[in-house]
């Protein structure tokens, strides 16, 4: 059996130039100082839904979909999921003599 760290050096080509190497390192630093920058911007997002919450009492998870929703400008789009979402749940609990019966047709954008 082979060791894991030989699979690893047999996978991935490791930089043998000093340059190459350095550019790597800092290309991953770069890239942690962007991730820090997304939690810090997350933990803004999550500051204001909760002063919204609290003032406004309106639940969170329908805070942060209107604002998806402002930000992606999809309104329609998630009018009609929601739609399809409601049609689809009326006919499954509808209780009925028929398998079939309530079934009501979607129609599928892609």
């Amino acid at each position: 059996m082979v060791k894991k760290s030989q699979d690893v050096a047999d996978t991935i080509v490791i930089p043998s130039n000093p340059v190459d190497r350095k550019a790597l390192k800092d290309g991953l630093y770069e890239m942690g100082g962007h991730y820090r920058i997304q939690d810090d911007q997350k933990e803004k997002i999550k500051d204001i839904v909760d002063s919204l919450f609290d003032k406004y009492k309106i639940p969170k998870k329908v805070i942060n979909k209107m604002a998806k929703t402002l930000y992606k400008s999809n309104y329609e789009e998630v009018t009609e999921e929601n739609q399809q979402f409601e049609i689809l749940m009326d006919t499954i609990n509808t209780v009925s003599a028929s398998p079939t019966a309530g079934h009501a047709i979607l129609d599928e954008e892609d």
